[in-house]
């Protein structure tokens, strides 16, 4: 149970309106995706407006009203800003995934399982996600590599 200005929610209350504002960020952040991505223009008041295909600067300047939503943005976008310190990209990336990973496990939930299998089951995928995916990981040594790289992704 969680209380918001002098509101209580809990259960599947709580859960839908966290991943509302999930699916909101998502919303917008995913269609800076790729080379193909859509530019989107933000607008603070006061300021000239900002023109950006960067899912970081989208995620940055999304907000939500609802306090219980914010949760879940401010979730994401954490998670999204980790991965960019690490990595030095992949906020689109992390946003993407952790909609479609928080939907896949409210999905389990709603079909009765337990919370705790759930986080069992996310352990087990993320060992053998992490074991995949270090498998394909190759270091860049050279101009020509990343040049190559950057070909691949144009």
């Amino acid at each position: 149970m969680i209380k918001v200005n002098k509101e209580t929610v809990s259960g599947t209350d709580f859960d839908s309106r966290v991943f509302s504002g999930v699916k909101k960020l998502h919303d917008v952040v995913s269609k800076t995706f790729g080379p193909n991505g859509r530019t989107v223009v933000l607008k603070q008041p006061g300021q000239l407006p900002i023109v950006t295909k960067d899912g970081y600067t989208v995620a940055k300047f999304f907000d939500v009203e609802d306090e219980i939503e914010r949760i879940g943005v401010d979730f994401v976008r954490n998670s999204a800003k980790k991965t960019a310190n690490i990595a030095g990209d992949g906020t689109t990336t992390t946003t993407i995934l952790a909609y479609k990973f928080l939907e896949a496990c409210l999905k389990m939930k709603e079909a009765g399982q337990h919370p705790v299998e759930i986080a069992k089951k996310i352990d087990s995928f993320l060992s053998v996600f992490k074991t995949e995916v270090t498998k394909h990981v190759k270091n860049i040594e050279t101009l020509q590599e990343l040049y190559n790289v950057s070909i691949f992704f144009s």
